[in-house]
């Protein structure tokens, strides 16, 4: 269990919970993505054809699909590229 200072202030953990906050808003954004362009669109019968039509889509969204924050480059093009990601919470 960790301790504070009662003379500590409360927004010395701040960026911290900023950072939470935008990795939640990621996650979110890449999940509500997921749903919409792959889940909801077949009749997954199984695990097994769950998990064919994830992965595939998956690598479609890093390898093929512009992301907005990233210029219109893929996710893979700005990781080999080194690009630095441009935060933003729009969606």
């Amino acid at each position: 269990m960790i301790r504070r200072n009662s003379n500590e202030s409360s927004t010395a953990h701040m960026p911290l919970r900023i950072l939470l906050e935008l990795d939640n808003v990621f996650i979110e954004r890449l999940w509500r993505s997921l749903k919409y362009e792959a889940v909801y669109l077949h009749d997954l019968a199984d695990g097994f054809e769950a998990q064919r039509v994830i992965a595939e889509w998956i690598d479609y969204y890093n390898e093929e699909r512009p992301h907005s924050a990233l210029d219109g480059r893929t996710p893979a093009e700005a990781y080999r590229d080194g690009m630095a990601v441009r935060v933003s919470a729009e969606g």
